[in-house]
């Protein structure tokens, strides 16, 4: 894509950077015999190539269904719209074969257990090398190699034992390492990282961060990472993208987000967490519950819980407001 500098009188072309992803009006319902579940409703997101994009937001939001509907992976029942364009390839319109080749080679997935993605039964060196086998195709010894590599790049002791180790001979935190490397196998573009440090204890949960960052600037990927505690978001991301009820309410640069939140939404997320500057004082909670996400709400779904509600919130839904070039938001009282 490119621009002309219209104030001059030559015509001088300007490249304009595209994004390595860019996501347009997602939409994902979830469809059953008693309800249609509205998981995801109009995510618009653009993520530039070596950059970390954050989204935050509670249980529900849709933050997951947005990662995996990255990689096509919902349930058969599941209906997805709307472009999502990898390096200019529309995933939405890939055939089997296609995202067969696409998934852990150009787009991989940190999950959030990682007991649940490796096979029991099946040593986690020769997963590794199987991933390497299938997409790189080299043979199973020079995929083992790599596995041995990588085990040495994010840093697990004793790598090439630890190869023939069954995932349960592993601590939380050393398969979690294992399951980063299983997923930085194929030197993916993009990587999805699920709540990758719900299930560690704090300790270990800042070295995955630590180690995700420095791998992240090493390998210049781009890494969406999902998570619903602020302190994780602020540690590790460039941009912060907040989801409520299939929505993304607001987004821009991370500084300016937590700093000078706009939306409600994301000001009650701020102020209900612990920091330093907490001590002594009430913390203030989001009250009420978050949608019934089988019933689509006419308005802004956080009127319910909102405290600078107004009267037509209820009933029009409020369109994105730019508040500066890296920071914008959907509300009525911007």
């Amino acid at each position: 894509m490119s621009i002309q500098n219209k104030n001059s009188g030559n015509k001088k072309t300007v490249k304009r950077k595209e994004p390595l992803i860019s996501i347009e009006n997602l939409e994902v319902k979830f469809i059953n015999q008693d309800a249609t579940i509205h998981a995801v409703n109009g995510v618009d997101i653009n993520l530039d190539k070596g950059k970390v994009l954050t989204i935050l937001g509670e249980s529900g939001s849709g933050k997951s269904v947005t990662m995996r509907s990255i990689l096509r992976l919902l349930p058969p029942k599941a209906s997805l719209s709307g472009s999502i364009v990898l390096d200019g390839k529309n995933i939405i319109d890939m055939s089997q074969d296609q995202l067969s080749s696409m998934r852990g080679h150009e787009v991989s997935m940190i999950f959030q257990e990682p007991m649940v993605a490796f096979d029991p039964v099946y040593k986690v060196g020769s997963q590794i090398a199987e991933t390497v086998v299938r997409h790189l195709g080299t043979s199973f010894n020079e995929g083992l190699a790599r596995a041995k590599e990588l085990f040495d790049l994010v840093q697990i002791p004793s790598a090439k034992s630890r190869l023939s180790a069954y995932p349960h001979e592993l601590s939380g935190g050393m398969r979690q390492r294992a399951m980063i490397a299983l997923a930085l196998a194929c030197s993916p573009k993009l990587l999805l990282a699920d709540e990758p440090t719900t299930a560690l204890d704090a300790t270990v949960q800042i070295q995955i961060l630590l180690l995700l960052r420095e791998l992240q600037r090493e390998l210049g990927m781009s890494i969406i990472f999902v998570t619903h505690d602020v302190g994780v978001a602020t540690e590790i991301a460039d941009e912060l993208a907040v989801m409520y009820a299939g929505k993304i309410v607001e987004i821009g640069n991370v500084n300016n987000v937590i700093k000078k939140p706009a939306h409600p939404y994301t000001r009650g997320l701020l102020s209900s967490t612990v920091n330093s500057e907490s001590k002594g004082k009430r913390l203030e909670v989001i009250g009420g519950s978050p949608p019934d996400m089988s019933k689509l709400f006419e308005g802004c779904a956080f009127s319910p819980r909102c405290n600078k509600v107004l009267e037509h919130c209820w009933g029009q839904k409020p369109t994105v407001k730019s508040l500066s070039i890296n920071q914008r938001a959907s509300c009525f009282n911007i």
